[in-house]
């Protein structure tokens, strides 16, 4: 642990005892409790909890009191534990700080780990790669032992040794069977992370902050009292001029009138109210009154504290009856409120837009520097990156659990990993049969594209506050039981034929498999539906969209330039093998807006040509057909070759806009990850779930139970090998919740797991 800072700026706390720990603490209990242990100057004994408060930007606190024993006397310390964790997070992250102001993260995993040796490799798995991210200069928070080991013995020669060497060090003493200090790294049965505290803010908040209600309900209260000033100087102008963006000036003026008369109707009713209880308001006041209103908000007591003798209870009743009754039964007013939340949201939005650009630089750059190092993160998502500075929005990351070299020899250990909302088909699969659908080559490339599809998805959710892959996130989700529901038949299948038989992981991986047909077909919807989803909400928000401009890296420029480049010389080559008459040669040398012009009087005349020439041999009348069909052929090909040039162009310019940007890339993408000839297979393997019109039937929220690493481990095997020898084939489903796999970064010596039926 390292000195923390001063903790401040307490926004409200709760001086009470509370003898209870709230629901929405977690595992604080237990936390606080592994932190402790960490104390070797006395035995951890009674933990209770104390309050709770919400410290400003740090989140909901919870305070501790532990009870040492052991130490001659018991002394009682107090630990304070925050939960770090992102809405989206699959693990468990808590800061916990001591009394002496030192602090430490604890991070529990989604899935137990309870084996010491595949703790302690998945901690040098994500030092292996963090090292590789320091050498381009991004900062990384990972796991270490030493940060909970240094509370429980000490090196002499410490001051003498490097931070990687102590480290190694401490990885040594645990790694033998016979060390004593393998308790102190879990909770209950299964092994915690011990992380340095990170004291920058997690992308994810400072994005929610882009939209946050606090701040949309400041701005639209400020704009409500523009609009009123305006109306109460009767400058209809400058509110004109305000919303001219909005709409046409007709209904801006019939929105301004109903708005001034909605307000003066408010004005005389509350008046007339306040004169049965004899009272009175400034025009101050009535305009906060409908200021409140128009926020949502109920007018309570503190508008009448100078005012006594009389009922407020009652007054209070009906005015906020009165009030909601006059504002909203008026149909102006409602209008207003529409273009009202507009304007907030825009200038939201442009209040935050230079972060929201600096962001989607900063994330291409890491795309760049990722790709030239040869590494994949595959769980990329804003709760997974932190800004290491404001001012820039430079980025830094943390869990590399995920994540991968794929430039070296251990690609295999790379299992299925993502969040749904950012990742793709791919993601579900192991190494071995993307090698078989995309070639062992290639494999490399589609694990690097993964990370550019949920970067599309980071990007669009900085800017706009929301998911972007709606409907193909839940074609994940779908996918993903159907997978689960394969994995529970076939390991049933197996118990039942091979009782007593070892499981290695390559069954394990065969479990499970689709085929590579069905993977296809569930790829080709996959895309189909993504682009949908592009097009849908890119031309939603395409003001703001085209509002951002990124400065996108030349190494991207060029890579996705080289691929539109063969696709034009596939064009083009196409084009030249087609032979055209001297009349469609004529038509296709003019703009492509005149063909497309005349395409339907071309096809007429070739028709009513064939009509009227009945005695025509049958051979003429066929090449007046196969002509027509040539030539929309050619119509096709022109429309690709513009629609190719205007993306280098596009790419050509200093800047390209998000809305540009994000379907260029995603085409790119889809041209990598999925091949035409594969819709081939779409009726076939993904009827099952999509319905009509491709549209999915099913909505999930994967919140609560999505496991975004397929990693599970002996004990889990273990276990249904016990369920089914306790229930035999009764019991084959165990739920879409349940994922199973093997640890696929396990030593040589443990590839093999023995399964008593």
């Amino acid at each position: 642990m390292r000195q923390a800072k001063i903790i401040v700026h307490y926004q409200s706390s709760s001086s009470h005892h509370l003898s209870k720990a709230p629901a929405e603490a977690g595992r604080a209990e237990d936390v606080v409790r592994c932190v402790a242990n960490l104390d070797h100057k006395g035995i951890v004994g009674n933990i209770s909890f104390d309050s709770s408060h919400v410290l400003y930007k740090k989140g909901k606190g919870y305070t501790y009191e532990v009870k040492f024993m052991g130490l001659g006397k018991a002394k009682r310390k107090r630990f304070t534990v925050y939960k770090l964790s992102g809405i989206n997070a699959k693990s468990e992250c808590y800061q916990v700080t001591d009394p002496g102001g030192k602090y430490i993260v604890v991070k529990i995993p989604p899935q137990p780990i309870t084996e010491i040796n595949a703790y302690l490799d998945a901690v040098v798995h994500e030092r292996m790669l963090a090292k590789k991210l320091l050498e381009l200069g991004i900062k990384v928070v990972v796991p270490c032992v030493s940060s909970a080991m240094k509370h429980l013995h000490k090196f002499n020669s410490a001051k003498s040794m490097s931070s990687c060497e102590i480290e190694d060090a401490y990885m040594k003493i645990l790694r033998n069977s016979e060390n004593k200090f393998i308790k102190h790294f879990k909770i209950g049965n299964s092994f915690v992370f011990f992380m340095e505290f990170l004291d920058e803010p997690f992308l994810g908040k400072v994005v929610r902050e882009f939209y946050h209600e606090e701040l949309l309900v400041k701005i639209k209260k400020d704009i409500v009292e523009r609009d009123l000033n305006l109306i109460h100087k009767d400058d209809r102008l400058t509110f004109l001029s305000d919303y001219k963006n909005i709409g046409p000036k007709q209904s801006l003026n019939e929105i301004y009138s109903g708005l001034r008369e909605t307000y003066e109707s408010f004005c005389i009713r509350v008046d007339s109210l306040l004169k049965e209880f004899s009272l009175s308001l400034d025009h101050s006041k009535r305009r906060d009154f409908f200021i409140a209103n128009t926020l949502g908000e109920l007018i309570d007591e503190s508008s009448f504290l100078e005012i006594s003798n009389f009922d407020k209870n009652f007054l209070l009743s009906r005015l906020n009856s009165l009030i909601n009754t006059t504002v909203w039964s008026s149909a102006s007013f409602k209008r207003y409120s529409e273009i009202l939340d507009r304007e907030v949201n825009w200038l939201a939005f442009k209040y935050s837009s230079r972060k929201m650009k600096m962001i989607g630089n900063n994330l291409l750059a890491l795309l760049v520097k990722l790709k030239e190092m040869g590494l994949v993160l595959r769980d990329l998502k804003v709760d997974n990156l932190f800004i290491t500075d404001l001012e820039n929005m430079e980025l830094g990351v943390i869990d590399l659990e995920t994540g991968g070299d794929i430039g070296s020899e251990n690609i295999e250990g790379i299992v299925p990993a993502g969040m749904p909302s950012n990742m793709t088909v791919s993601n579900l699969l192991f190494v071995s049969q993307l090698k078989e659908i995309y070639g062992e080559s290639n494999v490399g490339e589609i694990l690097h594209i993964q990370d550019w599809y949920a970067t599309i998805a980071m990007m669009f959710e900085a800017n706009i506050g929301l998911t972007l892959f709606d409907d193909a996130r839940d074609y994940i989700l779908n996918l993903n039981m159907e997978i689960d529901t394969r994995v529970a038949n076939n390991y049933c299948d197996f118990v039942r034929n091979h009782p007593g038989a070892e499981v290695t992981p390559e069954m394990i991986e065969k479990f499970f498999y689709l085929s590579d047909e069905e993977i296809k077909g569930h790829s080709w919807q996959f895309w189909a539906l993504a682009k949908r989803d592009l097009k849908k909400k890119s031309l939603e928000y395409r003001i703001k969209l085209k509002e951002i401009k990124y400065c996108m890296p030349d190494t991207l420029k060029m890579k996705i330039s080289d691929k539109i480049e063969m696709k034009l010389k596939r064009i083009q080559d196409d084009y030249r093998n087609y032979k055209l008459s001297d009349t469609s040669i004529e038509y296709l040398n003019k703009s492509t807006i005149d063909i497309l012009k005349q395409n339907l009087a071309l096809k007429e005349r070739l028709y009513i040509a064939k009509k009227a020439n009945n005695s025509i041999k049958d051979k003429k009348k066929l090449k007046l057909a196969v002509e027509i069909e040539i030539y929309k052929n050619c119509i096709r090909l022109k429309q690709k070759e513009k629609s190719l040039n205007k993306k280098i162009h596009l790419l050509t310019q200093e800047q390209i806009s998000a809305f540009d940007l994000f379907p260029i890339m995603l085409d790119y993408i889809i041209e990598v990850m999925c091949q035409d000839e594969w819709h081939k297979y779409r009726q076939k393997f993904t009827g099952s779930f999509m319905g009509r019109e491709g549209k999915n039937t099913q909505r999930i929220d994967f919140a609560g139970g999505w496991k975004s690493t397929i990693i599970p481990t002996k004990e889990e095997l273990a276990q249904w090998a016990r369920k089914s020898r306790e229930f035999g084939l009764k019991t084959r489903g165990f739920g879409p919740s349940v994922m199973l796999s093997f640890d696929a970064r396990r030593n040589d010596d443990e590839k093999t797991l023995k399964i008593s039926i």
